[in-house]
């Protein structure tokens, strides 16, 4: 089923869903243990999975091979992600038929990051600038048959810190053809939800599935918030600054502020959750 649909179901019935994404390992064991994971959080009863695509298709059989896994072996409704990134028409194409023939029904079209060797993004030869063009191109190709999702930045994103002119491309994409917004993660929620007034004033009417990334150990944390240049609301620092050498007590501090976090967005009307994991 697609994602906006579910959402919709959900949403009527005032349910409080949630979703996991998956990061392809590098390892043959890494493959396995990630099976065994996915497997039992499969009992949790997620909405759906996501799984990412490195830059370029670098573990695109990977990504493609664990959709069709994920999809067919465990039940699991599938999402497969696809960038612009290193990516000629001919590898979207066979990505785009290795997610049909896996009986996979919903794509989250991005433009994507650079790859870990080039400090900025740069277009391929034969492949597309802007995932609005991505999505159009999937749109054309499959019909209904993909429900596309695509990505919204609450806080700008690394080339683009801009959020107004962010929210004029996020429009585009929608018009193109997306069907349901996944945002970057964050921590200050008073940002994300006056970013969803700005969204819905503009005319952007489909869902919104907030992004949420866990708290493991406090170098990490401060890592990917630097990266994506999310703000730290100024009590999360008090409250993990004091205790950053000690990851067992960030993870249960972490915890606790990751569950408030989630608390105050559902408390807000939003009833589905996006967790990285």
């Amino acid at each position: 089923m697609h994602i906006s649909q579910k959402l919709q179901n959900s949403h009527q019935e005032g349910r409080t869903t949630f979703s996991f994404e998956f990061f392809p390992p590098k390892t043959v064991q890494g493959v396995q243990n990630l099976y065994d994971r996915m497997d039992r959080m499969h009992d949790f009863g997620p909405s759906f999975i996501d799984i990412t695509w490195g830059a370029g298709g670098r573990l695109s059989h990977l990504t493609c091979e664990m959709v069709k896994v994920a999809q067919s072996a465990y039940g699991l409704e599938t999402c497969m992600h696809l960038t612009c990134t290193d990516m000629e028409k001919t590898k979207l194409d066979e990505a785009l038929r290795e997610a049909y023939n896996a009986g996979c029904t919903n794509i989250l079209a991005l433009r994507g990051d650079p790859p870990r060797d080039k400090e900025k993004w740069e277009q391929t030869a034969g492949g597309f600038r802007y995932a609005r063009d991505l999505v159009k191109y999937i749109k054309d190709r499959y019909g209904s048959h993909f429900d596309i999702g695509v990505a919204g930045y609450p806080e700008g994103c690394d080339d683009q810190p801009d959020a107004e002119l962010l929210l004029d491309h996020l429009k585009e994409k929608v018009d193109a053809g997306g069907t349901f917004i996944v945002t970057q993660m964050f921590y200050d929620v008073d940002i994300f939800l006056d970013w969803v007034q700005k969204v819905r004033a503009k005319g952007i009417t489909v869902p919104i599935i907030p992004g949420i990334m866990p708290i493991h150990t406090h170098a990490a944390f401060l890592r990917r918030a630097t990266w994506t240049k999310c703000h730290i609301p100024p009590d999360w620092t008090a409250a993990l600054e004091p205790i950053k050498t000690d990851d067992a007590e960030v993870k249960q501090v972490g915890k606790r502020l990751i569950v408030e976090m989630c608390r105050k967005i559902l408390a807000a009307g939003i009833l589905h959750l996006h967790l990285y994991v």
